[in-house]
């Protein structure tokens, strides 16, 4: 009985970890190359900087790579026609999602 339970947990718990192997290594290198998000120091130092240069009224800004669509969002809050390209699809749905 303790035995069938453990089986039973352990097959749950291979899946999952098959389930994330897929999502996250498979499917990007199919797809494109895996995401590496910014760190929050690297990402609150951009912002920063983009924050010095003022609204972007009028301006345009392209992010390549943009992942999960943080900078281009912060982009948009800032007034700039901004853009992010990417080829990862899971990262392009969450970036539209957002």
């Amino acid at each position: 009985m303790f035995y069938n339970i453990m089986m039973e947990i352990f097959t749950v718990i291979a899946g999952l970890i098959f389930a994330i192997f897929i999502l996250y290594i498979v499917v990007p290198l199919l797809f494109g190359a895996p995401f590496l998000p910014s760190d929050a120091k690297t990402f609150e130092r951009t912002a920063i900087l983009l924050g010095s240069l003022g609204k972007g009224a009028g301006k345009k800004a392209v992010d390549l790579g943009s992942g999960d669509g943080r900078m281009v969002i912060e982009l948009a809050k800032l007034g700039y026609e901004a853009h992010g390209y990417e080829i990862n699809p899971l990262l392009v749905w969450q970036s539209r999602h957002k």
